[in-house]
């Protein structure tokens, strides 16, 4: 079962204005949280399990006051070494879910949203919010995708579009990710926070940004496909259509 998904910490979204460096360029309808103007916060303090985004919501709130003097810094060196909380995280949910999968493999979104199914692999992603197929950039999302029906989950993923934020979780533990303007914040599964300047990584810290060391995920739901990936998979967490296309 899922921990709660916020607890002890906060949740930000990536706010950088980093054009330049190559984020915030998406395609129509795609949203990468590297370099969207975001923001907001939430906060958690209670106990759940399998936490909607509502509940993540309504709970965190109540300790927006929570302190991050302990917050280590997040510069260059922590992106650059592979050995990070967010990289690690990653590269367990990939293994976890056996990626990649194939640039053109598509899972079979059902009707109403709620659920979708590779035919081949057995992959399957449960919405508890429906998953829109024209819905909006941002939006509440609360999902959870398994290599296999009868398995445990690999990733539990849950934002909510007026807060802009998102909590990641897999068998080893929950990470918080959290921006306000370019001051990003990151809460690893040990409880360790991580707090830096999103403008100055985008800048200096060369390629590793690009390549998953700088945490960050990318949505879309937009030409009859629905999809997420967390930056650093070697493929998509789930890429969904009304079609099998390759299942």
């Amino acid at each position: 079962m899922y921990r709660d998904a916020a607890k002890g910490g906060r949740i930000l979204a990536w706010t950088a204005m980093v054009g330049a460096a190559g984020f915030g360029c998406s395609p129509a309808g795609d949203d990468s949280i590297v370099g969207d103007d975001v923001g907001g916060e939430i906060f958690d303090d209670g106990a759940a399990e399998d936490v909607s985004p509502t509940e993540v919501s309504a709970d965190a709130t109540e300790a927006a006051t929570d302190s991050l003097d302990d917050a280590r810094v997040l510069d260059c060196t922590w992106v650059n070494d592979a050995g990070n909380c967010w990289r690690t995280f990653v590269a367990e949910v990939d293994a976890c879910l056996k990626n990649p999968i194939g640039a053109t493999v598509r899972g079979r979104l059902a009707t109403d949203g709620k659920s979708c199914t590779y035919a081949a692999s057995g992959r399957t992603i449960a919405f508890a919010t429906k998953a829109l197929l024209a819905g909006p950039e941002r939006d509440d999302r609360d999902l959870s995708v398994r290599p296999k029906a009868d398995v445990d989950p690999c990733l539990h993923y849950v934002e909510r579009a007026s807060i802009n934020g998102f909590v990641v979780t897999s068998a080893s533990g929950t990470l918080i990710y959290e921006a306000v303007g370019n001051d990003v914040r990151v809460q690893c599964p040990d409880g360790s926070r991580y707090r830096g300047d999103a403008l100055s990584i985008t800048r200096l810290c060369g390629p590793a940004v690009f390549s998953g060391g700088a945490p960050g995920r990318t949505t879309s739901s937009s030409g009859g496909e629905v999809r997420l990936q967390l930056t650093g998979m070697t493929d998509v967490a789930y890429a969904c259509t009304t079609t099998d296309a390759g299942a």
